[in-house]
């Protein structure tokens, strides 16, 4: 790893590098980040002290990229060479992990964000919000911790409903977003590329999409309304790229209305075309301007004109750093049409690739 990046671990005031295997992948669907570090030697490598569960950061040239916990420490040792590897996540891995546990279980006109900061205070998580979509902000009229369901689960259900995105940041806070706007390289196949993956796939694609759910009149919802009071609503989204009958429900937890279950069923129908159409590229290094390192939720142009795509604009969902004694230091993207992951509120958008 000289003349490069250089990766330090950080437990405590102990700094660890020299890392021979390096993998740290950060994402806006995976929401916690994680980092696997390795080191090999021909002599004995001792463990320095490290203890799983320890709270840690990694920096790679002093620049923050995972803020969280020790989860393993595995010493691995052969008749040639000695290896100790140590994996961890960011701390909102605790969230993903953990049952969720709050009072009597349940909410009645809280807003997502007030539901994720009252589940986050007992693990030490802070909350951001950076969704600048009103409705998104709307407060659930009544939402039910179910038995056994995590953290995680809870608050990815209930932002599924509101159409944000759900991740954390470099510091171990536990972010809502919505789909980054700034450009930050153009990929080009036969110049910058690597390596590039295409997938194309239907198999989580539906030619309908119907959410379903039901409207509370006058009382609360969850508790006394009558037959009366409560009125099913449903509303359709139809995929046209999607040429044979592949019909899909989805049920809605929240109290909906026409207005809502239409935005549901889009940004679902939206969510799918995007995950529909993947393409993975591999880039020498972890920089892409020589000073900042690659990060999810940017933009790029990608061009491969011998696969129809020119200069198409892409979100970044995933990164993952790599090291390999045969290729050095690489970076894989994870890219996908940014409609996907827009925020409802947001007008719709044809994207010019295949769909």
């Amino acid at each position: 790893m000289n003349n490069g990046p250089v990766v330090e671990l950080y437990i405590g005031h102990l700094i660890y590098s020299g890392w021979t295997d390096v993998r740290i992948t950060r994402g806006i669907e995976d929401m916690s980040g994680s980092f696997s570090l390795q080191l090999t030697s021909k002599i004995t490598v001792s463990d320095g002290n490290i203890q799983v569960g320890a709270e840690c950061y990694v920096e790679i040239n002093n620049n923050r990229v995972i803020t969280g916990y020790i989860d393993d420490v595995v010493i691995n040792i052969s008749d040639t060479e000695h290896t100790i590897t140590v994996t961890g996540r960011d701390k909102v891995a605790d969230l993903i992990d953990c049952a969720a546990i709050h009072a009597s279980g349940r909410w009645c006109n809280a807003s997502l964000q007030k539901i994720a900061t009252d589940l986050c205070g007992a693990f030490g998580i802070n909350v951001v919000w950076n969704v600048d979509d009103g409705e998104a902000g709307e407060v659930f009229r009544w939402l039910q911790i179910e038995p056994g369901e995590t953290v995680f689960e809870i608050l990815a259900r209930a932002a599924r409903q509101r159409g944000v995105i759900l991740t954390s940041d470099v510091y171990g806070n536990l972010v809502f977003t919505g789909a980054g706007k700034k450009n930050i390289s153009i990929l080009t196949l036969g110049d910058n590329i690597k390596n590039l993956c295409i997938t194309r796939s239907w198999r989580d694609r539906f030619s309908l999409y119907r959410v379903i759910g039901d409207c509370a009149g006058g009382a609360i919802w969850g508790e006394t309304q009558t037959a009366t009071q409560s009125t099913a609503v449903y509303a359709n989204a139809v995929d046209e790229l999607v040429t044979r009958y592949r019909p899909t429900i989805i049920v809605s937890d929240d109290n909906l209305n026409k207005k809502s279950a239409t935005v549901r069923a889009n940004w679902e129908r939206r969510r799918a075309a995007a995950h529909g159409q993947q393409f993975s590229v591999t880039v020498q290094g972890w920089l892409y301007d020589d000073v900042n390192l690659w990060l999810p939720n940017h933009m790029v142009f990608l061009t491969a004109e011998t696969y129809g795509l020119f200069a198409e604009e892409l979100l970044i969902i995933e990164v993952e750093f790599g090291v390999s004694n045969d290729d050095g230091m690489t970076t894989k993207l994870l890219l996908m049409p940014r409609d996907g992951f827009l925020a409802p509120a947001e007008p719709e958008k044809r994207s010019a690739i295949w769909r």
